[in-house]
């Protein structure tokens, strides 16, 4: 009976994971490059468009806020539906209220409403996160990993290039009220994902809510070596990444257009394919091993920057290295996503989700000018040497922690 229920039950999980995804992934570009394309078209000085970047912060410090959601619930759908429905239709609200500000004579009017959209999205993705994490069971968080990549893909794809492109024929205007449209598609998969049980025991005052995860999770045997594991898994892969445009632009001189049609669309293409292939292998092979092989694949992968350095200008190793290093990458990241999700305290969802991946941007964030630093002083060859060597220390970490990842796979089965 429950082999019934699974066959019965995964397509539907896995559609919903997929619209949610999307409906995280599309407001993002809207708040970010396409605004700033917006403010540019529209003159507006260079500082003053510097300055819109910080309506960015909110998803940095969602986790400040993020208890909340795990104490309080809505009097409709369940506890992680009905908040992330709300978040939706409060962020259809601020699309459209931006497509109708001028930002060229209002532009503190567009700042505060970017920023807003950036609260209401950021504060989708918690309880969105928690929704997933919850909904799927340990065998199919790897595979529900995948779709949620490919949702989000697409999602930066249509608020992206496709956006930049609508508002290039008629107006920046009528893209987001396009776009706005589009995020219907969230609600859509919200209001027809499945229900999810009770959340049982949550915090009875709000202080536990923001105390409790937390202590939680510090009680764990060998947790600052899952710390070390959450900052550094992806370490190698950013410090790659962080400088990429600029070495392929300036270090072996391809054009805007090689980049746009092997490292933007080719990349994005690659990390969706290595997404569904590594979600794919993860339903026959536990998680150790999966974080474990995926891991040494995307350091390995981190190689061909050098030997493109060393190369030079030239198409055929580029797009090896560009196809490489996402497919390795989309392998890697579904595996991490299936990592968090596997170390979330059911009562405390939200808030241990946000929590985890704040700790894996801080890494991500720091790296800018550590990169251009090293890069300035030991050249792209180098460089790219050291960003293979940052992407070995948490293959070593993993080691530390392999009775705990096998342990708390099969707790999770067992639950």
């Amino acid at each position: 009976m429950n082999n019934i229920n699974f066959i019965n039950h995964k397509p539907h999980r896995m559609t919903s994971v997929l619209l949610l995804a999307f409906a995280s992934g599309l407001p993002i570009m809207l708040i970010i490059s396409m605004l700033q394309a917006w403010l540019t078209e529209a003159g507006l000085a260079v500082t003053t468009i510097g300055f819109f970047s910080l309506v960015q912060q909110p998803y940095a410090y969602k986790f400040l806020w993020a208890p909340l959601f795990d104490r309080f619930s809505l009097p409709f759908l369940d506890h992680r539906r009905a908040w992330v429905f709300v978040m939706q239709l409060a962020i259809i609200v601020m699309l459209i209220v931006m497509a109708m500000i001028d930002p060229k004579t209002n532009p503190e009017l567009m700042w505060g409403a970017a920023l807003l959209a950036a609260i209401f999205s950021s504060t989708q993705d918690i309880s969105s996160d928690a929704y997933r994490t919850e909904l799927l069971p340990d065998s199919e968080r790897g595979l529900g990993s995948s779709f949620y990549l490919i949702g989000y893909r697409i999602a930066m794809l249509t608020s992206g290039a496709f956006a930049l492109g609508f508002a290039a024929h008629y107006s920046f205007r009528a893209a987001y009220l396009l776009m706005a449209g589009f995020m219907c598609i969230g609600i859509i998969g919200t209001l027809s994902a499945p229900k999810l049980k009770t959340n049982k025991q949550r915090p009875e005052k709000i202080i536990l809510a923001f105390i409790e995860p937390i202590k939680e999770f510090m009680s764990r045997p060998r947790c600052l070596w899952i710390l070390l594991v959450i900052i550094f898994y992806k370490f190698g892969d950013a410090f790659t990444l962080s400088l990429s445009t600029t070495f392929l632009l300036r270090g072996v001189h391809f054009s805007l257009v090689d980049l746009a049609f092997i490292n933007k669309v080719g990349g994005l293409l690659a990390t969706i394919l290595g997404g569904v292939v590594g979600g794919i292998i993860m339903t026959r092979v536990r998680l150790f091993s999966s974080l474990m092989l995926f891991g040494i694949f995307q350091t390995i992968t981190n190689l061909g920057y050098m030997l493109l350095a060393i190369v030079g200008k030239s198409y055929v190793v580029m797009a090896f290295v560009v196809i490489a290093e996402n497919f390795f990458g989309g392998m890697g990241t579904i595996a991490f996503l299936a990592f968090l999700m596997a170390l979330c305290d059911q009562r405390y969802t939200a808030t241990q989700f946000a929590v985890f991946s704040a700790i894996d941007s801080i890494g991500r964030i720091f790296i800018g000018p550590l990169a251009g630093f090293m890069v300035a002083h030991i050249g792209w060859v180098h460089f790219y040497f050291w960003a293979f060597i940052a992407g070995i220390p948490s293959l070593i970490f993993l080691l530390f922690i392999k009775t705990y990842i096998d342990k708390l796979t099969i707790n999770t089965k067992n639950a």
